[in-house]
């Protein structure tokens, strides 16, 4: 975890986490509807937050065990049908508000490009 920063899991399904693109060591955006009214809109909750982990796939950790089997597995029997975590490295802040808008609302992450975009990727 980097300095100044906590990690924070959230649970995704496929569609939240950009049909399982997303691997440690990415950057998110994490976008958030907090009501289901017609003209709600999508806003942008956190801006290039780094993916720490995904299921037990940690950043910079050996993608393959001793064994040579992956330890990652998608969980069938959860109701909610999801399908993994992704653990992300964010400030407390950050992370008070991500979990406000998981309670009351819905999450989406937006996987950045491997080279940097401007901050105003999304408005």
């Amino acid at each position: 975890i980097p300095d100044g920063r906590v990690a924070i899991s959230v649970a995704v399904s496929d569609v939240i986490s950009t049909g399982g693109q997303i691997a440690p060591g990415d950057r998110v955006d994490v976008l958030g509807v907090l009501s289901k009214e017609i003209d709600d809109t999508a806003q942008v909750v956190l801006r290039d937050v780094q993916v720490i982990a995904v299921s037990n796939s940690i950043a910079g950790a050996d993608p393959t065990p001793a064994g040579g089997k992956s330890t990652a597995t998608k969980n069938t029997s959860n109701p909610r049908g999801l399908d993994t975590t992704i653990t992300l490295a964010v400030t407390v802040t950050e992370a008070q508000r991500l979990v406000q808008v998981d309670e009351v609302g819905k999450l989406r992450l937006a996987l950045r490009p491997r080279v940097d975009l401007p901050t105003t990727a999304f408005r």
